[in-house]
């Protein structure tokens, strides 16, 4: 239900950063209740991104966006670390994402 409501929120003001950041979580939320090893799908972390935009600089934006972009990290390395061939294909897009992660915490 928080769900819809966030999305109708955005809807109506999509200048507000909360709304963004809400939802973005709330799809954090539902993902690791319903898939606790999933890879973070491109509207969370958009919709992360998105409240970071509209709202520069705001710490709590700042530090949950930087936790997500460890947990892809964490998550693709998890999942690649028994498949070397596969492991050296993304090894770089998970070091992108760990830096990404420590430019936020910054």
């Amino acid at each position: 239900m928080a769900l819809k409501f966030s999305s109708k929120a955005i809807e109506i003001n999509p200048k507000e950063s909360l709304w963004h950041f809400l939802k973005g979580k709330l799809l954090g939320r539902i993902r690791r209740v319903e898939s606790p090893f999933d890879v973070p799908q491109n509207e969370e972390i958009e919709l992360l991104n998105k409240a970071l935009e509209v709202k520069d600089g705001c710490p709590a934006y700042l530090v949950f966006t930087a936790q997500l972009y460890r947990e892809m990290a964490n998550r693709m390395y998890r999942t690649l670390k028994t498949n070397k061939s596969l492991y050296a294909n993304q090894q770089i897009m998970i070091d992108e994402l760990n830096e990404k992660a420590v430019d936020l915490y910054k």
